[in-house]
């Protein structure tokens, strides 16, 4: 079962994003999963997050029109499965230290 989620936004990023996903699911165990949106990317990234996702059971990615970070991350809020997320933990992360140096 999906207890966490690690959320990747990506846009043309095909020099990167194999390596990158590739260091992520290293450090990964069973309650993981990796979930990408790409943000309509035509530089070849998504034949890239196919070819990984094939060999990666914890790699999901879906593809989006061309929009713009903010709508990226908002669509892996949406889709997200595991209960904390990278997501989550960023903005709790902020809040804390916007909190804290207040």
């Amino acid at each position: 079962m999906v207890r966490y989620t690690v959320a990747v936004c990506n846009y043309n990023m095909a020099e990167t994003i194999e390596e990158s996903l590739t260091s992520i699911i290293s450090q990964l165990d069973d309650e993981f999963e990796v979930l990408v949106v790409d943000d309509g990317s035509t530089d070849g990234s998504l034949d890239i997050l196919a070819s990984l996702a094939d060999i990666h059971k914890q790699l999901r990615y879906v593809v989006r029109d061309h929009s713009n970070l903010a709508e990226a991350r908002n669509t892996s809020f949406e889709l997200e499965k595991g209960s904390i997320s990278s997501n989550r933990w960023t903005l709790m992360t902020a809040m804390e230290v916007a909190y804290v140096t207040s």
